[in-house]
């Protein structure tokens, strides 16, 4: 009797341990991604919110390594890691730059969240099957959305920019439209897949199809043409796929010679018309004036610290640096960061730093991409979804892990996934072919 309520005990203590790691996790990762935080806290100051967010992402660190000593999830937990040396090495790395960081404390605050959305993610796709890992994501989005829509209804002048150029764009809960607008294209297109993989669950099919609904009004009410153009892009990737998996019994290599010829044609007349897509927009070719300073950069900033970079995380959380390209290009406000995460990463790191990034990240979305293509199972078109949006969401903002470390959370768990997909669908097989009497 005893045991049977020590067991009882246990499980109800994971069940809150697990509710924990997955609220508290989400918001230190997303902590100053919203309107209520500060991009540039006063890091010599330790009673900032940001250190406080520090404390609890170690709190919580306790509580996932608890967690795994319950369920003895600590040899899967290796496994899963040891699958991912480029993201060790490259994790590593960063902690590295800390020594020669031209900002430490700041390097020391960003690195710390960093590894903490690392853990995090990892420890998502080890504790839960890889349909509820979606599910926690998909649940982000849509508290994002809800909590967007009340604060544009009820403290409107708050949940909109108030700046010269674009006073009125919708941010909601985030601290920009772009952020929003960007974070809500990826959210449209996985409820459109939810829809997708639920037609026949008329009440789930309509729930995300409000949400689907609600998520594009949001991203066209940001007035964000990263997150139009993203929306877009992901939309059609996984419309592609769908009919990719439709007929690719009938496709021939004649048909994807065809397809790649109508795909180039169509990038060069992109590449050709690039005045006249972003005039749609209402914006220029140099993407709002961000072409100049990623040459500035290139060519002011980067030199001076080619090889390792300024630390992680460190350039942009000096007010020098901020001031002195705003000043240089005469914007209205200061520059926060250089709004291209991968340009970003070189001068945090430098070209070691983002070259063990890139074939960290070439290496998963070869690898995502490569076994949608094998299996042709739309459960693993989530990964190769992410990858996408990873790519283009820091072609013009930064999301590796600048403004908030929601987005390499993504990244790390989409590098997970595919092996999870594959273990759970091999387990559900043997059970299948192998009943038990």
């Amino acid at each position: 009797m005893r045991i049977i309520e020590q067991d009882r005990l246990v499980r109800r203590l994971s069940g809150f341990l697990d509710g924990l790691i997955i609220f508290c996790g989400l918001l230190v990762v997303n902590s100053t991604a919203t309107t209520f935080t500060s991009q540039f806290p006063d890091f010599s100051d330790f009673s900032e919110p940001a250190w406080m967010m520090v404390g609890a992402a170690v709190f919580i660190l306790f509580a996932i390594a608890l967690q795994i000593k319950i369920h003895s999830l600590g040899r899967d937990f290796k496994n899963l890691w040891m699958q991912q040396k480029p993201l060790i090495i490259f994790v590593i790395y960063c902690a590295i730059t800390l020594l020669w960081s031209t900002y430490e404390l700041a390097s020391v605050y960003e690195f710390s969240l960093m590894l903490f959305a690392t853990m995090v993610a990892s420890y998502f796709v080890t504790r839960f099957p890889s349909k509820k890992v979606l599910r926690i994501i998909y649940y982000f989005g849509v508290v994002s959305a809800i909590l967007s829509v009340v604060l544009l209804f009820l403290l409107p002048d708050y949940s909109r920019l108030n700046n010269v150029v674009f006073n009125g764009a919708w941010r909601g809960v985030f601290w920009h439209r772009n952020h929003m607008g960007s974070l809500m294209a990826f959210f449209s297109t996985l409820y459109l897949f939810d829809m997708v993989g639920n037609w026949k669950k008329w009440k789930r099919f309509w729930v995300s199809l409000v949400l689907f609904v609600t998520s594009t009004v949001l991203v066209f009410g940001s007035w964000s043409a990263t997150g139009i153009i993203i929306f877009f892009v992901l939309n059609a990737h996984l419309i592609l796929a769908l009919l990719w998996i439709r007929f690719r019994e009938k496709l021939t290599r004649k048909h994807y010679l065809i397809l790649l010829g109508v795909s180039l044609v169509l990038i060069l007349g992109m590449l050709l018309n690039l005045n006249l897509i972003f005039g749609l927009l209402k914006r220029s070719s140099t993407l709002t004036g961000r072409t100049p300073i990623w040459e500035d950069m290139l060519v002011n900033l980067w030199p001076v610290r080619p090889l390792f970079g300024y630390g992680f995380g460190a350039i942009w959380n000096q007010e020098y640096y901020r001031v002195l390209i705003q000043t240089r290009h005469q914007w209205a406000y200061e520059v926060f960061f250089g709004d291209n995460g991968f340009i970003d990463l070189l001068l945090n790191t430098g070209l070691i730093g983002l070259g063990l990034f890139l074939y960290y990240f070439i290496r998963v979305g070869i690898n995502n991409i490569k076994k949608f293509k094998q299996h042709h199972d739309l459960d693993l078109f989530p990964p190769v979804l992410i990858f996408v949006y990873v790519l283009w969401a820091n072609i013009s903002y930064s999301f590796l892990c600048e403004v908030d470390q929601f987005v390499w959370m993504l990244l790390v768990i989409s590098s997970f996934l595919p092996v999870k997909v594959l273990e759970e669908k091999m387990i559900a097989q043997s059970k299948t072919s192998n009943p038990q009497p």
